[in-house]
């Protein structure tokens, strides 16, 4: 490191005339003196030898790729002498000297170059990929106009001096994190200044900004310094050890960042179902597909809606959220929603565009205000289950107002678990038909299962009035290779030395019975490495994959079968019982829960021993998440172990039935709510303030309210089904009689008061097949005091009071 920081030090020493200096100036050598121009070899970023080269690597980096890539920086054509003596007398306005596309084309050819030296530094690569990928689209049909000025002028010879000095430099997997950092924020700042000048070419007088364009012009001018400036900052910071405190400048003009702060809270929308970085594909893997869809989303002529269609396992979700986390980092990633039915409760289709609104307004302050001006005009918006208005009012309306720049991607992750085709039409129709009334630079990218309603929309792809496209991952060449490499990276010894590692045929074998399926390779990994005690990793691997490895089959469904056999004796009645009662339970849950909650809501409904939910999860590593401790939240690892358990023609013996699982649950929530309920549960010193007003209510929620009593609150109504059992009975109207003030209060405090009327009407249709007339008047008084209360409406924290303004059910009918 030393080493390097002296041949920095040496070669690029500051220059006592700044940073602001022509292309001639410090950090390369002088223009005059450049050699005449030589072809240009250059390899470019993205493909790969056709053969592995075998030099030693630094920081993950091939030794002998940065030698082959620093090779061509030596044929790299430079500005001439007439160049810069352009630069000396360019005028603010446009003029006749030679085109832009001279002086720019070498810039290109450097960052194209720089792409390639960071190929193998994953944190580094997508960036650097994306900035060049849009610096070539605006060099020649943008900047190869015979129009320039000044400003444009000081902005190249900024971004020329930066990346001049760092290819030169070479040897970038030596610098340290620091430096390392300053590459990419390099790579999204180039991206950035590209979105600018290529979507602002379009609008009329861009480049001679001044007379008509007396309004804009100035900013625009303003924000062209900004960008050079950002690069002149980077340029120092690497030569004097600069902070790293480098802000990006986004290429929005800043009279719009001064946008209306809204207060958002009253917009409906879904909290964790965004961006998961951890779900992301391994570094290196799924090259090809990423970057597919990273030039999708970056050329303005493309479809605005692509969907990306593969089977269970193949890895869609995976790819969503690399290409979200790549768009984040460039702060264009304007809203993530990912559908999972194991939290059926909240994510569904009438939630969709208004988390995406929410989303939309948090990622940039034009939006937030042109949203604001809208939900002030229609208030009723913000919780409105209309899809077709929430579309045209919390979507497309602001974005008419705001037309941002650049690229702006909306992720929307496994469509196919939203609900049934007939549930998800309006939104299939308003996301695609509709797509034609979004901005040009809008992009929309849906993974999905190829269901039948889906297949359908694709094949009308080409039609006039669409503006979508699709790929598949079904069969896709790269999923093998990739596959084995992501087994090699799971399945490492533990470094002790009686370990004993896997052969390169055992990593060879595991892949290829995978079949393209990544959930397929996850899971298995999983298997060998759950429970390592008194195995090396070999012998685990040998024990337990050998029936899968050596038989002929290797679906999903044979994988889940041979785990739950090594798991479980399903001939012992007890445990078959058992097993079918808890994951019926876990499946049904509307959102997960965790063991205790599991475990308190199944004891009460079935009165059975403490801990029976442990006694079967514990060891389903391999299956589920949230297993290794107590308190958080268990579910499916992926949506297929679902579908295996709940598809009886697939599980056989395995079925677990999810219309015996809703009793259980139904049950469990009336008879934790009866005894868990209280007056004042959160222990307030007073009633006469509003919920926002109470600074620590979070807090007081977490002590006083346990996840099973929240859950069972706001969601029982999702497990009344068509059987009534006569405790279930008795419960309700318990609950009806003694409890139902204070879960209004409850669900005051858990911002859920919207769900208290529907709750109720569907218990009153539920009670309609069960002839129990008391039961139902209580329902009907229930369900007046709510709808015609005037202080639910106001959102006034518990104890709930009552108004005189509103009729009370009568005391020999409701004693709360």
């Amino acid at each position: 490191m030393r080493k390097f920081k002296d041949r920095f030090e040496k070669l690029f020493k500051p220059s006592s005339r700044g940073s602001g200096s022509t292309p001639s100036s410090v950090g390369r050598p002088s223009l005059q003196s450049e050699p005449e121009e030589q072809p240009v070899v250059q390899r470019v970023s993205g493909e790969q030898d056709p053969t592995p080269t075998t030099g030693t690597t630094l920081g993950g980096v091939n030794k002998a790729d940065l030698d082959q890539a620093g090779r061509a920086l030596s044929s790299l054509k430079t500005p001439g002498e007439h160049v810069a003596k352009a630069f000396q007398s360019i005028e603010p306005t446009a003029n006749h000297v030679k085109s832009s596309y001279e002086l720019w084309e070498p810039l290109l050819e450097k960052v194209q170059v720089f792409a390639s030296l960071v190929e193998k530094i994953g944190d580094i690569h997508p960036y650097a990929k994306i900035a060049s990928t849009v610096l070539l689209s605006i060099v020649k049909p943008v900047i190869a106009q015979d129009k320039r000025d000044k400003a444009m002028a000081d902005l190249f010879v900024s971004m020329y001096d930066l990346y001049d000095f760092i290819v030169k430099a070479g040897l970038l997997p030596e610098l340290d994190g620091k430096r390392m950092k300053l590459l990419q924020n390099m790579s999204m700042q180039t991206a950035e200044c590209a979105y600018f000048i290529r979507d602002k070419a379009q609008v009329e007088n861009f480049w001679v900004r001044a007379g008509k364009n007396a309004v804009f012009g100035p900013q625009i001018d303003s924000k062209i310094a900004e960008f050079t400036q950002a690069f002149k900052d980077l340029r120092r910071c690497f030569t004097e050890h600069g902070v790293l405190e480098i802000e990006i400048k986004l290429a929005i003009l800043e009279d719009i960042l001064q946008g209306t702060t809204v207060e958002l809270s009253t917009l409906t929308h879904v909290r964790g179902a965004g961006l998961n970085v951890s779900k992301a594909c391994l570094e290196g893997t799924r090259q090809e597909t990423l970057n597919d869809l990273i030039e999708w989303i970056n050329n303005p002529q493309g479809p605005a809606v692509r969907f990306l269609l593969g089977g269970a396992g193949t890895g869609k979700s995976s790819i969503a959220h690399s290409i979200g986390k790549y768009f984040k980092g460039l702060r264009r990633l304007g809203a993530f929603f990912c559908f999972d039915r194991s939290f059926q409760g909240d994510r569904h289709p009438e939630t969709v565009f208004s988390t995406i609104a929410h989303n939309l307004a948090n990622w940039n302050p034009d939006f937030r205000r042109a949203l604001a001006e809208v939900l002030r005009d229609q208030r009723d918006l913000a919780d409105s289950k209309d899809i077709a208005a929430q579309w045209k009012g919390l979507i497309v309306e602001p974005l008419k107002r705001f037309p941002p720049l650049g690229p702006v991607l909306i992720v929307i992750d496994a469509f196919d678990e939203s609900s049934d085709a007939r549930s998800r039409h309006l939104l299939l129709k308003h996301l695609t038909e509709g797509s034609m009334d979004l901005a040009a630079n809008i992009r929309i990218l849906i993974t999905s299962r190829p269901e039948h309603d889906i297949m359908r929309v694709v094949g009308h792809s080409q039609d006039a009035h669409l503006h979508i496209s699709h790929a598949s991952l079904d069969h896709k060449e790269e999923a093998t290779s990739d596959i084995e490499l992501y087994v090699r990276h799971e399945l490492v010894p533990d470094g002790s030395l009686s370990d004993e590692a896997l052969d390169d045929a055992d990593f060879r074998l595991l892949a290829t019975k995978a079949e393209g399926l990544f959930q397929w390779a996850a899971t298995a990994c999983r298997i060998v490495l759950q429970n390592p005690a008194g195995l090396t990793l070999k012998e685990r691997f040998n024990s337990r994959l050998s029936p899968m490895l050596q038989g002929n089959s290797s679906s999903l469904d044979d994988l889940y079968r041979t785990i739950l056999e090594q798991l479980f004796r399903l001939d012992e009645p007890v445990l078959a019982e058992r097993f079918r009662s808890v994951m019926g339970q876990v499946l049904c849950a509307s959102s997960p829960l965790s063991i205790d909650s599991l475990d308190e809501l199944h004891r009460l409904a079935t009165g059975g021993k403490r801990d029976e939910v442990t006694l079967v999860v514990q060891y389903m590593g391999p299956l589920l998440s949230g297993v290794s401790d107590r308190t958080s939240p268990i579910l499916p690892l992926h949506t297929s172990f679902r579908d295996f358990l709940t598809t009886e023609s697939r599980s056989k013996e395995w079925f677990v039935d999810l219309t015996k699982g809703h009793p259980v649950m139904a049950l469990g929530c009336f008879r934790v709510m009866n005894i868990r309920l209280s007056f004042n549960i959160c222990r307030l010193d007073t009633s006469y303030v509003l919920n926002r007003e109470i600074r620590d209510l979070e807090s007081r929620i977490s002590t006083f309210v346990p996840q099973s009593l929240s859950y069972a609150s706001c969601n029982w109504k999702e497990h009344l089904v068509t059987t009534h059992p006569p405790d279930l009975q008795q419960e309700l109207s318990k609950f009806l009689q003694e409890k139902l003030l204070f879960w209004v209060e409850l669900l005051s405090l858990l911002k859920s008061v919207n769900r208290a009327a529907p709750s109720l009407e569907a218990a009153l249709r539920w009670y309609n097949n069960s002839g129990s007339d008391q039961s139902k008047e209580l329902l009907l008084d229930a369900i007046s005091f709510i709808r015609r209360s005037a202080l639910l409406s106001d959102v006034v924290q518990g104890p709930v009071q009552l108004s005189p303004k509103v009729p009370v059910p009568s005391a020999r009918r409701w004693s709360a």
